[in-house]
Formats: C-alpha cells, sequence, structure tokens
C-alpha cells in the first residue's frame, strides 16, 4: 500500500539548501486542504513531487519559497492539482508552477519575483491547465507561461501582467 497523507490547515517550513515543505515520493498521495507551506534556501522547493505515481491536491494553501532554483509547486515526475490557493517565490529560476508530468490549477494567484522565474512552465512532454487564475512575475526573462517544445499549457481566463526585461506573457520555445 502507498503512503497516504491527510493534512487539514498544517504549516511546514524550511530553513536550509535542498529541503522541502512537502515531499510526495515513491507512490505517495497527498491531500491538503488549507494551510502553509514555505521554505528559504537553494533548491528547496515547498511542493516536491518526484515520482510518477505520487500526486498531490491542495485547496485553500498559501505557497511559498525564498531562494534560487526553490519552485513553489514542482510535480517533475508526478502530479498536482491545485486549488484556490496562493503561490509566490523570490529567486532566480523559482517557478510558480513545474511540470513535466500534470498539472491542473483553477482560481490560484501565481507571484514570482527573479530572473527567469516563469509563473506556470511545464517541460519534457508535460501538461498544464490554468483557469480562472492570476499570474505576476517580476524579472528578466520571467515569462507567466512557458511551454517547452513537447509540452503545453491549456489557459482559460488567466491574467498575466509581467515587469522586466524580456519578460512575455507567453512563451512558447521551439526545439533547435
Amino acid at each position: 500500500m502507498a503512503g497516504e497523507l491527510a493534512l487539514n490547515n498544517v504549516a511546514a517550513s524550511t530553513l536550509d539548501n535542498n529541503s522541502y515543505a512537502l515531499n510526495a515520493n515513491m507512490a505517495a498521495k497527498i491531500d491538503v486542504e488549507g494551510g502553509r507551506f514555505a521554505t528559504q534556501g537553494v533548491y528547496s522547493d515547498a511542493v516536491w513531487i518526484a515520482s510518477k505515481d505520487s500526486s498531490v491536491m491542495m485547496n485553500n494553501a498559501v505557497i511559498t519559497t525564498k531562494g534560487e532554483r526553490a519552485i513553489a509547486v514542482n510535480a517533475q515526475q508526478g502530479a498536482a492539482k491545485i486549488t484556490n490557493s496562493t503561490i509566490e517565490t523570490l529567486g532566480g529560476n523559482a517557478y510558480g508552477l513545474y511540470t513535466e508530468k500534470l498539472v491542473q490549477g483553477d482560481e490560484l494567484s501565481i507571484t514570482t519575483a527573479g530572473a527567469r522565474s516563469a509563473g506556470f512552465f511545464t517541460a519534457l512532454g508535460g501538461t498544464g491547465t490554468l483557469t480562472n487564475s492570476t499570474i505576476i512575475t517580476r524579472g528578466e526573462l520571467a515569462p507567466g507561461l512557458l511551454a517547452y517544445p513537447g509540452s503545453q499549457i491549456i489557459a482559460d481566463n488567466v491574467r498575466i501582467e509581467t515587469a522586466g526585461k524580456e519578460g512575455f506573457g507567453l512563451w512558447s520555445r521551439a526545439a533547435h
């Protein structure tokens, strides 16, 4: 049997490099209602979904990171569904949402501040959907939505605001 967690109004934070507030790994299933998940440190994702058989569902949560390459929700291999939540990152290459598999978001407020800190980034075949949400980015090369080759983002009723040199609202990259 896989590990399962049901978290209600839990607060979890970390204060060092390579540390996660929530780590879903090895067939984990995590359901979150409310709460705060925060990290400070390099490569310190607030939520990390590291295996293809793991998933995280979050509603009404606050997810924040401070640090270089500290992603708020990193669904690297697994799936995430985030609703009615606030996502904030402060640091370079610190994305709001990232996936190589699947992320679904609805009624999100996503704010990033830092160079190359995309609001929502899909890569390596990842798929993202985002509805009824707002993305604000502040930083050079910090797009609102970024899809790499073979990946996609489907957005509906999403407001994007960027400030920073080459801070594109929407950016779809082609293969070389």
